[in-house]
């Protein structure tokens, strides 16, 4: 599912001159739906951060309180903070922070190349508009006279180096 969802994602950078109406069109509804996913990801952050917060100052509270429980025989702020930080529920909360830190980071990075994508697409209209993409257009007469010309310079080419080995291999007999 990972892999499907990176492959779409790489799919929205990949832009097509000849759908430059839809890139166009998308570009609002991309910025949207990745805003509320960043949004909603810094709220689930926001949450761990302050669960995470809480539990420390529960259990602060515990160790201080019964300093032996938790093997420390003289308690100061140091050994209480390391008894904390000890703790399996305080290491599992800070990898969710640590969790949905990556997420925001993600997302944002996401918002960026999006903002990126605005302006490349803003580009390729500007250019598009120019016709600076536009094909030659070349009759048939015409294109058919290039042709010959061209097959008639390379047979040309081909000849004269066939000439020219000839007479290198004439000279080398003598």
């Amino acid at each position: 599912m990972k892999k499907q969802e990176e492959k779409q994602e790489q799919d929205i950078f990949d832009l097509h001159l000849d759908e430059l109406d839809r890139h166009v069109l998308e570009q609002p509804q991309l910025v949207s739906q990745y805003g509320e996913q960043l949004a909603a990801a810094k709220d689930d952050m926001d949450r761990a951060k302050n669960e995470l917060e809480a539990e420390k100052a529960e259990l602060v509270i515990k160790v201080a309180a019964d300093p032996g429980k938790y093997g420390i025989t003289k308690p100061t702020g140091a050994l209480i903070d390391a008894a904390v930080a000890s703790t399996t529920s305080i290491r599992r909360l800070n990898e969710v922070l640590l969790d949905c830190k990556g997420d925001v980071g993600m997302l944002s990075s996401m918002m960026n190349a999006l903002d990126g994508r605005k302006y490349a697409l803003q580009d390729l209209v500007k250019l598009h508009g120019q016709d600076y993409f536009a094909a030659v257009a070349v009759s048939q007469e015409n294109a058919q006279a290039q042709h010959d010309c061209t097959k008639g310079a390379v047979r040309k080419r081909i000849e004269d180096r066939r000439k020219k080995r000839d007479a290198e291999r004439a000279g080398n007999n003598e």
